[in-house]
């Protein structure tokens, strides 16, 4: 199973793995060294000769009421050579999300929406309706799609929309594709 996600990545159009500044030096002994091919790192030379964009690595923040589920994922997504940027869920207060988002300005929020939607869809819904998601792709993740596309109403036009469990694949291209939904947002 998890082979046949790794090779769905090998056609993806996502960023290459970060490599930290410290592992191109010479001064890092050669088996010290990060390496830098993680299973997007085959995507490397296709997307530096892609244009001015293709080296930007995502920075992805994730929403989620469970700590334990935001740290997971997070450090799955760093594993997949993503930037995570951290975002407290304390609070679903638009103006303190938005002076998170300010101040770390990610490319992409992965928002899950638990198994109660209505209680969760709220701070998305108060969020969306502020602008403090302008500009910044949105992935909603939830157990029960049918039923948080209904809660989210036409603002759910605004995001894309994962069905939880979800591959590695999935997920990859829903925030390929949120990225480029507000890239396109911005330059349209």
């Amino acid at each position: 199973m998890l082979q046949r996600d790794l090779e769905s990545f090998k056609d993806l159009p996502l960023v290459p793995a970060h490599v930290p500044a410290s592992a191109h030096t010479r001064s890092v002994p050669r088996g010290q060294q990060r390496p830098g091919v993680s299973p997007l790192g085959s995507q490397r030379s296709r997307q530096e000769s892609g244009g001015a964009g293709a080296n930007h690595t995502l920075s992805i923040a994730v929403y989620d009421a469970s700590p334990d589920r935001r740290r997971l994922l997070a450090a799955t997504l760093y594993g997949l050579g993503c930037r995570t940027v951290p975002l407290d869920c304390e609070s679903d207060a638009p103006e303190f999300l938005r002076a998170q988002l300010v101040a770390s300005r990610p490319d992409v929020v992965i928002w899950q929406i638990g198994s109660a939607p209505h209680d969760q869809g709220a701070p998305l819904l108060r969020a969306l309706g502020s602008g403090t998601l302008a500009d910044i792709g949105v992935v909603v993740t939830t157990p029960h799609l049918a039923h948080a596309t209904a809660v989210l109403g036409p603002s759910a036009s605004m995001v894309r929309m994962l069905a939880t469990p979800f591959s590695l694949g999935d997920l990859m291209r829903a925030v390929s594709a949120a990225h480029q939904d507000s890239v396109g947002a911005t330059h349209g």
